[in-house]
């Protein structure tokens, strides 16, 4: 595990999960109660640019100005200004590494005259009932790059964005390409010959306090959106009577709860082995019990919103099902990182194991206690040598044999059909 991640995690727990990422408050989302329709549908079907949108900026800011949003007052306070803007540019920086559904840890807003950097992950609480307003307004026009970002809002915060233009569908209008796709830094590095800051370390947006210079990385791009939508109306005649159907689509999109696939994670597992352990593993009982510790996996990803790839990789999945340890002393070679995670979660996964290994167990074959395997044999030989000779010293054609039982019951029998013809003849 990645030492940011295991700091992380360990930051979290001694923090009994109070601060980052609390259990996504009020949204029940690992219940998969998810909405089945669009509650804006008909709304959005019927949306066009206010023509409010389309007026001329008088004057068009030629640098970001970024404004850091990290307690609830400033968010309260920047959502009234929002309110009495036409346009604002709207994009997210979301994280994947860490939650098992994947967060937006940062939300960037861009008006005429600021750009604002939310930090999402701090306020989470305050977000739907301050932002979501604003974003449900399909008077204020929102532009984003492409409308990925849609759906995690949806996820994190249960805001449906109403009022949206892709700046990708504007693109393909002006050059009459149905098949040009753009994100934001090729389209930035074709409209204005700039360069957006990347991120070297996607983690540092991650880590609190945020990293100034993250935060002005961040806040170039939501204002390199904004300074795009005003390049735009000038370069598209008659923008009020676009049908805007790619951005209509993307916004009427429903986040779906996902659906990891076991058969991936198993053939994942294997390819990390060697052909020859590759065959011995991939027995029936080994593929029940590795199912049933995707299953754990993916019930303490959820419990611990952490993302279950990181958590314990297939690899280290397979590792453990072959292993099959039975205590906390066995997971310190197996998974040292295993004491990140509250100990309860890993009694849960003794059991499983305890519970497969008693269920698919072979019994040994029995021995005789009185009689060796070499010994056995030896007097099996002496006694069919036995009754050859009493067939042959009184003409006997033929004597029962049963040739299909164990050696110790040929052995009784045997002795019974010698016992019984030395009784007759004699």
């Amino acid at each position: 595990m990645d030492p940011l991640v295991a700091a992380y995690l360990k930051q979290r727990k001694e923090a009994n999960d109070d601060d980052l990422l609390k259990k996504r408050i009020n949204l029940n989302l690992y219940e998969g109660r998810f909405v089945s329709e669009h509650p804006f549908l008909r709304i959005i079907q019927n949306w066009k640019i206010p023509r409010k949108a389309l007026s001329k900026i008088k004057s068009v800011r030629t640098n970001p100005h970024v404004v850091l949003v990290e307690t609830k007052e400033s968010l309260v306070r920047i959502c009234k200004e929002l309110m009495s803007c036409s346009v604002v540019a709207l994009s997210s920086i979301t994280e994947e590494c860490l939650s098992y559904l994947g967060i937006i840890t940062i939300i960037l807003i861009s008006t005429e005259k600021k750009d604002y950097v939310i930090d999402s992950v701090k306020l989470l609480k305050y977000i739907y009932d301050n932002l979501g307003t604003v974003l449900r307004d399909p008077n204020i026009v929102k532009i984003v790059s492409d409308g990925r970002e849609l759906v995690c809002f949806q996820r994190d915060f249960r805001i449906f964005c109403v009022g949206v233009i892709c700046l990708d569908e504007l693109f393909r209008v002006q050059n009459a390409s149905e098949n040009s796709v753009l994100d934001l830094l090729s389209l930035v590095r074709l409209m204005f010959g700039n360069e957006l800051s990347q991120f070297t370390k996607q983690e540092s947006l991650l880590l609190r306090p945020l990293p100034w210079q993250s935060v002005l990385s961040a806040g170039e791009r939501s204002y390199y959106l904004l300074r795009c939508w005003s390049q735009f109306k000038i370069l598209i005649e008659d923008l009020q009577n676009i049908e805007l159907v790619n951005s209509k689509k993307i916004t009427l999109e429903l986040y779906s709860f996902p659906n990891y696939n076991f058969e991936e994670s198993w053939n994942r597992s294997l390819q990390s082995l060697s052909p020859i352990v590759r065959s011995i593993f991939s027995i029936n009982s080994q593929k029940l019990l590795y199912e049933k510790l995707f299953d754990w996996r993916l019930t303490l990803a959820k419990k611990i919103d952490v993302n279950y790839k990181f958590l314990i990789s297939d690899s280290c999945l397979g590792l453990l099902c072959r292993a099959k340890p039975s205590s906390g002393q066995n997971l310190d070679s197996l998974y040292p990182e295993h004491r990140l995670i509250q100990e309860h979660f890993w009694k849960k996964l003794f059991d499983i194991i305890g519970n497969h290994v008693e269920v698919h167990r072979i019994s040994p074959p029995i021995k005789s206690k009185n009689y060796s395997t070499t010994l056995r044999r030896k007097r099996i030989k002496k006694n069919i040598q036995l009754i050859n000779k009493i067939r042959e010293q009184y003409k006997m054609d033929r004597i029962p044999f049963v040739r299909n039982l164990g050696p110790l019951e040929v052995r009784r029998r045997l002795e019974r059909q010698r016992k019984y013809l030395l009784t007759k003849y004699s």
